[in-house]
C-alpha cells in the first residue's frame, strides 16, 4: 500500500520531529535503564518497534509485566500493565525531560509496575540539543513520515535477520535512535576483533540530516566496492548507505522491494569483506 510507504514528505524536512521523538525516547529508555539489571549489551535500556497499537517504541518489560512505550505519533508516553493494557497515558510536551521523568515514575508507582519513591533518570549519552528547556510537541505529519521509515526498515531488517546466521535480534537504540541488527560473523561478538556487520536504519544524525540505511562492515575495509542503488561512505565511518531522499526519488510502485533488494546485496558484499 502506497499510503505505508516512506517518501511522502521530503526526508529532509524531519529533523525537529526526529530531535523530539529521540528526546521522549530517553524516557522509555531511562526507565529500563533505572529499574533493570544492566546488561553488558545494554539491551536493557533498548525499545522495540511495533505497530499492534499504532506506531510505537516499546521498552523491556519490567519484573510485574508493564511495558512504557513511547506513541510516535503524538509524542505521548503510555504505560500498558502485563495484558497489553493501556493503564496510564503522559503527554510530556511542554515539560522538562527531569518533569517527565518523575511524572512517569509517579505513573508506574500507580499503577504497580514501580515501589514507592523511585527516581528514574535517562542514560547520560550525548543528545542533539533542544531548542529550549522543555521536550516540544511532535508534528503529526512529520512523526508518521519518520514512522513510515521504521516500519518498511524492521520488515528489511527481520528478512535480513531471518537471512543471517548470527544476526541479533531487530532493536531500536535510544542512543542513536537508529533500528539495528547485528550479524555477528564469530562465535563471540563481543570479544575484541570479532568480525560483525552492522545493518540498521537511522532517522538522520550528524553524519546525514535525513533517513538512511546503513551496511557497516568490521573491521571497516580499505575500499568498498561500488554497488548499485548505494553509495560508499568511507570517510568517519565505513560502509553502505543509501540515503532517504534517494529512496523517494524511486517509483513508488516496487520502491519498498528495490530497497529491499539494495540492502540484502550491501549486506552480502559486506559481509565477504569482513569476513575476508
Amino acid at each position: 500500500m502506497t499510503d505505508r510507504l516512506p517518501g511522502q514528505l521530503d526526508p529532509r524536512a524531519l529533523s525537529a520531529a526526529r530531535r523530539a521523538l529521540h528526546h521522549a525516547a530517553q524516557l522509555v529508555s531511562g526507565v529500563g535503564d533505572s529499574l533493570l539489571p544492566a546488561r553488558a549489551d545494554y539491551t536493557h535500556s533498548a525499545v522495540a518497534w511495533s505497530e499492534d497499537h499504532g506506531p510505537r517504541l516499546v521498552g523491556q518489560p519490567l519484573p510485574s509485566g508493564h511495558r512504557v512505550a513511547l506513541q510516535l505519533l503524538d509524542g505521548a508516553l503510555v504505560v500498558d500493565d502485563a495484558s497489553g493494557a493501556a493503564v496510564a497515558r503522559l503527554t510530556v510536551a511542554g515539560s522538562t525531560p527531569a518533569d517527565a521523568l518523575a511524572k512517569l515514575g509517579e505513573a508506574l508507582v500507580a499503577c504497580g509496575a514501580a515501589a514507592r519513591g523511585v527516581k528514574l533518570s535517562a542514560p547520560d549519552w550525548d543528545m542533539p540539543p533542544l531548542d529550549g528547556p522543555t521536550l516540544p510537541a511532535v508534528d503529526a505529519a512529520a512523526a508518521a513520515e519518520l514512522a513510515r521509515w521504521y516500519g518498511l526498515a524492521s520488515l528489511i531488517l527481520e528478512d535480513v535477520k531471518r537471512a543471517w546466521a548470527g544476526a541479533s535480534d531487530v532493536i531500536v537504540w535510544p542512543h542513536h535512535f537508529d533500528i539495528a541488527t547485528l550479524i555477528a560473523i564469530d562465535p563471540d561478538p563481543h570479544a575484541a576483533g570479532a568480525r560483525s556487520v552492522g545493518v540498521g536504519l537511522s532517522p538522520g544524525d550528524g553524519s546525514y540530516d535525513e533517513p538512511y540505511v546503513y551496511v557497516s562492515p568490521y573491521p571497516a575495509p580499505e575500499t568498498l566496492p561500488p554497488l548499485r542503488d548505494v553509495e560508499a561512505r568511507d570517510s568517519g565511518w565505513i560502509g553502505y548507505v543509501i540515503r532517504g531522499s534517494t529512496v523517494a526519488g524511486w517509483a513508488a510502485d516496487g520502491r519498498a522491494a528495490r530497497l529491499a533488494d539494495a540492502v540484502q546485496r550491501a549486506v552480502k558484499q559486506a559481509h565477504a569483506l569482513a569476513k575476508g
